[in-house]
């Protein structure tokens, strides 16, 4: 019951929506070869070839499209000497005003003092316990680093103290967060002579212009080397794969102990109108009817079997329900409960059925004995 709870509840469409495709079809961004071969990384590709709004505005200009989404990441390096960590790869995410003025309702250690932030100096850290898992190590509020990045002439550097620490939930509420810092946009760009801090442009369209807007979008990237799109189309296909491998081991696990379940409830029935073949005999002997020997055996199997669907259907539904809240608040956003009510209608119709046809079965195995013979057996 569990197994079908965690099935039922899981969408799929949602599934595949999760990160940059939430509200988008097509996603544009910088290729990984253009990073690498670019000597600045991120930022001398803002600053050399911008995702700008002339983009933007092409981008709007075709037929079917709804919206243009930018995502904002400012590519550094830093320095942890507190670690001994030189010359990391990572990105700054650009806060705008809004979230600057909600961002403190997140603040788990330090501060968020917007005067501090906004002077360029100081940094907020989110994602700290994931930098526990992969370097053994957190960041801890006024340690001090050195962030290395491109201005749009040279390399330049600049020390940064972190000002506060964010909780975990944050990061679940920001699908959009790609490195560990964060900084006021206005900040950041004050460091640098290009205008736009655009990482990515997620596109989103008219369902039923879809394909068009791809092929345009296909073209208008095509013509610019430095480009990659990824589709939601082309994710849903992947996910598929993964998803059809993740359901049918669940399913299989949970068709083997559903199988086992009921092939130990039909052992426990025919065992009991087995052994109680002599009892059976005495009733029918001083004038209970086969019909009424049967109702009596069915009304017994009966009971068993709604004992088991209760029990199955009570906890199996409680486990499945808290194993779907517990996904969600952990950030598996496409995990809405759903009650399972195809199979637990399909469960308890196998339940119901399996008692009739043994009761049935058994009755007429033992209506072609004589009912002396059912006595002798009592009597051996």
């Amino acid at each position: 019951m569990t197994a079908a709870t965690y099935i039922s509840s899981f969408d799929k469409a949602n599934y595949s929506r999760q990160g940059n495709f939430t509200n988008a079809e097509f996603d544009i961004t910088y290729s990984e070869a253009a990073l690498e071969v670019n000597a600045y990384g991120m930022s001398g590709l803002q600053a050399e070839t911008p995702l700008d709004e002339t983009m933007v505005q092409e981008i709007l200009s075709i037929d079917g499209v709804k919206s243009v989404e930018e995502l904002k990441n400012f590519g550094i390096r830093f320095d942890y000497p507190q670690q001994d960590e030189y010359d990391n790869d990572d990105m700054v995410y650009p806060l705008t005003g809004e979230e600057l003025e909600n961002i403190g309702k997140y603040i788990e250690e330090g501060s968020a003092d917007y005067d501090k932030l906004m002077s360029g100096d100081y940094v907020l850290v989110a994602d700290n316990t994931n930098v526990k898992e992969i370097y053994g190590w957190q960041f801890h509020v006024g340690d001090v680093l050195t962030f290395h990045y491109y201005d749009g002439k040279q390399m330049t550097e600049r020390e940064v103290t972190i000002l506060g620490l964010l909780n975990d939930q944050y990061t679940r509420d920001n699908s959009n967060l790609v490195g560990w810092f964060l900084m006021p946009e206005q900040a950041i760009l004050n460091f640098v002579s290009f205008d736009t801090l655009n990482a990515n442009l997620l596109v989103s369209t008219e369902p039923e212009k879809e394909a068009a807007v791809g092929e345009a979008l296909s073209q208008m990237v095509s013509e610019r080397t430095e480009l990659d799109m990824t589709t939601l189309a082309d994710r849903k296909v992947a996910d598929q794969h993964s998803m059809n491998t993740i359901f049918g081991t669940i399913s299989g696990l949970a068709a083997f102990i559903m199988m086992f379940s009921i092939l130990s409830m039909m052992n426990t029935l025919i065992t009991n109108i087995v052994t109680r073949k002599q009892e059976l005999a005495m009733l029918e002997s001083i004038g209970m009817s086969k019909g009424q020997l049967g109702k009596m055996l069915l009304s017994e199997s009966l009971l068993l079997v709604l004992a088991t669907v209760g029990v199955t259907m009570t906890i199996g539904t409680i486990c499945g329900y808290g194993l779907s809240k517990m996904l969600y608040d952990m950030g598996a956003y496409y995990m809405a409960f759903k009650f399972p009510l195809v199979f637990a209608l399909a469960y308890t119709v196998v339940l119901i059925a399996v008692p009739l046809i043994i009761t049935f079965v058994s009755m007429k195995s033992f209506s072609k004995e004589a009912l002396v013979e059912w006595l002798r057996g009592a009597e051996c």
